[in-house]
């Protein structure tokens, strides 16, 4: 792969996984940049202005395969998807939980819901109640 094709990958892969995880709330710049050497990719991000550069190491394109590729983006993704946990205290710490858990209900519950909710599979796609959660 050149190093235009690897920076597509990355685009295409942080793109994917933000809207995958439901991380919809900011503005994020993709680019491949010489940043420390000791990162693959690194993830910047203001709270306020809800801006996010997600970043490619120039010193490693080249060396990095499809898959350390992809993987770093979901990795930067899942940096931002937690930003609500990075400087918690314990007074906000209820907040910042319940702001993942709706990340997580947009990406994961509400298209699932939809899903079991459609008139083909609503009955047929309940499973039964697992013996387990029974005995509680």
């Amino acid at each position: 792969m050149t190093r235009d094709e690897r920076a597509a990958l990355f685009a295409r892969e942080v793109h994917y996984w933000l809207r995958a995880l439901g991380v919809l709330a900011w503005e994020v710049i993709v680019a491949v940049e010489r940043i420390p050497a000791k990162w693959r990719a690194h993830c910047d991000y203001g709270e306020v202005n809800r801006l996010a550069r997600i970043v490619l190491n120039e010193r490693h394109v080249m060396d990095l395969t499809a898959h350390e590729i992809a993987r770093s983006a979901f990795h930067e993704v899942a940096h931002l998807m937690l930003q609500p946990l990075a400087d918690i205290d314990r007074a906000a710490s209820a907040e910042a939980e319940h702001a993942v858990i709706r990340t997580l209900e947009n990406a994961l519950w509400e298209p699932d819901w939809r899903r079991r909710e459609s008139p083909v599979v609503a009955v047929a796609a309940i499973e039964p109640v697992p013996a387990i959660l029974e005995a509680l």
